[in-house]
């Protein structure tokens, strides 16, 4: 996660898995109250200053093989004027398990 100039505050990042991903353990976020340890990953993060930017490690295994596609959001408590950098998604072709 990246935050552009302002300060953004009460961040929570949603990870959507895709059925053939299976969470192994509990995500790691370096601020915050943490992250669930179930699918959807959600990792609330508190404050982030501006500028600075943030990532969230975790491992999956995979039950089947092809494209399979992750999906992550991001919110904050106060307005932001550029939504359109909020969502993200990234597919990875897989071989099979």
């Amino acid at each position: 996660i990246e935050n552009g100039s302002r300060k953004a505050r009460n961040v929570v990042v949603t990870v959507d898995l895709p059925p053939a991903m299976r969470l192994l353990g509990r995500p790691l976020a370096p601020q915050g109250q943490g992250c669930s340890a179930t699918a959807p990953i959600r990792c609330r993060l508190g404050e982030i200053p501006g500028g600075k930017s943030i990532s969230v490690h975790f491992s999956v295994e995979v039950n089947a093989g092809g494209p399979q596609t992750l999906a992550a959001a991001v919110t904050e408590s106060e307005p932001d004027a550029d939504t359109s950098n909020n969502t993200s998604t990234h597919t990875v072709d897989l071989g099979p398990p």
